[in-house]
């Protein structure tokens, strides 16, 4: 039998020791990220500021290792990288930078220093990438302060650097926007739905100077929440209706519930609520899933419910590197979470989706027929 073909839709890239100190104007030499021993292991060290241990990177490797720079350095490569996708069984991965050393980089408050550190990383992902582009899918860092910055930085990581979509850590406008920040940041969605590039969300980005990140299952709703209802409630999808997010958690199965609920605020609301969305056909929870991805992992539940958010809009991710990595029991946990799936629903999940999402080795644009085909909300 052959091997099921998987894309991990969320891979957590490893920053190269030297990435910062190498690459940031000398203007910065004094605070640039660093590695730093801590607790018996490795910290990003950001001025003043220390982050938690490396000890999900080690886990890349073996976890009674002794973790050294030379070794982040080692399984920062493209080689090392390759080595870990054989170890997980995967044919590619999209790579997020999404480790805490973005924490210390924004709690500096500092313009110039934070865009130097995310148009220094952007720069070292598109190198990366393109040494093996059919094996790694860059997603781009999209820096927190302002709309400005991050509409340019945005066009400079898709158009020069051949990224392939792009993460928020904060509303583009920036973590202080001037007034509703889904309608302020309005030049961003223009330039992310025009590259056809899909835009993930891994937190709430009204907290960007707490990386919560995706660590939430089952029935929970992460914070991130409120920012999709307010992508919705404020009109985005209807003004970019070709606009696609990406929702970067462990699993959804914390959605029904929560979808169906807003459908009902919605409808019961009719008389006195002060927003109308644009399509009278379509409710809250729709919006939420023809307009939006969602990675999953170790969740049963919303894989057996897929006809739920709609077969198109599922991807299966190993969050390696990441406290949530499914490493190196990816394929095992995959047969176990689906199993009693038919054949070309396995594939849609381990390998389709993602490929026809970022648009990879020639694959099929979505229809408008397959991105609304999920259960709708019927009035009886």
């Amino acid at each position: 039998m052959t091997a099921l073909p998987m894309i991990s839709a969320a891979g957590w890239a490893i920053e190269p020791p030297d990435l910062w100190t190498q690459r940031l104007p000398s203007a910065f030499s004094d605070r640039a990220p660093k590695l730093t021993n801590f607790d018996g292991s490795l910290a990003w060290q950001v001025g003043d500021r220390i982050g938690e241990p490396l000890r999900s990177v080690q886990a890349f490797y073996r976890k009674d290792a002794e973790l050294t720079a030379d070794l982040v350095s080692s399984l920062a490569s493209v080689e090392g990288r390759k080595s870990i996708q054989a170890r997980d069984e995967v044919d590619g991965e999209v790579l997020y930078g999404l480790s805490d050393v973005w924490t210390l980089i924004n709690a500096t408050e500092d313009r110039d220093f934070i865009l130097a550190c995310y148009a220094a990383y952007n720069s070292w992902l598109g190198e990366f990438c393109s040494k093996c582009p059919e094996r790694f899918i860059g997603v781009a860092k999209v820096p927190t302060t302002g709309i400005e910055d991050a509409t340019q930085e945005l066009i400079r990581a898709i158009d020069e650097l051949g990224l392939r979509g792009a993460v928020l850590d904060s509303w583009p406008s920036g973590t202080h926007p001037d007034g509703p920040p889904a309608i302020e940041s309005a030049a961003f969605w223009e330039a992310a739905m025009s590259r056809h590039i899909p835009v993930s969300i891994h937190q709430s980005l009204s907290k960007s100077a707490a990386n919560t990140g995706p660590k939430m299952y089952g029935g929970y709703a992460p914070d991130l929440w409120a920012d999709l209802t307010m992508i919705v409630y404020g009109g985005v999808c209807d003004n970019y209706p070709d606009l696609r997010f990406v929702v970067v958690t462990p699993g959804p199965g914390w959605a029904p519930s929560i979808f169906e609920g807003a459908n009902e605020s919605y409808m019961r609301t009719a008389g006195k609520r002060q927003v109308e969305l644009g399509r009278p056909d379509l409710m809250p929870a729709d919006y939420l899933r023809k307009n939006f991805w969602y990675t999953v992992q170790r969740d049963r539940f919303s894989i057996l419910n897929r006809e739920y958010f709609g077969r198109m809009h599922l991807m299966w991710g190993t969050f390696t590197g990441s406290p949530d990595a499914i490493c190196p029991n990816n394929r095992q946990e995959f047969a176990r979470t689906t199993a009693g799936l038919p054949d070309e629903d396995l594939r849609c999940l381990s390998h389709d989706v993602v490929s026809r999402l970022y648009g990879l080795n020639g694959a099929k644009p979505f229809t408008p027929q397959e991105l609304e085909a999920f259960d709708r909300y019927e009035l009886l």
